[in-house]
């Protein structure tokens, strides 16, 4: 299984993606790479996601559930 959801932008922040990059369409971003123009594309991102291929270490991070 594997998913294509790997950000969220706002509305208004795909509108200054189009005009910074003078880009045509929203579609155009679907292919672009997250590092694409200045700034990055991920930099607008209102909401990002890492998904991993294998399961990490996490003993080094506090949560508030007990062990």
């Amino acid at each position: 299984y594997t998913s294509n959801l790997k950000a969220v932008y706002e509305h208004d922040a795909i509108q200054r993606i189009i005009a910074a990059n003078s880009l045509s369409s929203p579609n155009d971003l679907l292919t672009q790479a997250d590092t694409y123009g200045t700034p990055d594309l991920k930099n607008y991102a209102s909401r990002s996601f890492t998904y991993y291929t294998s399961d990490e270490n996490t003993a080094s991070i506090n949560t508030p559930w007990p062990v």
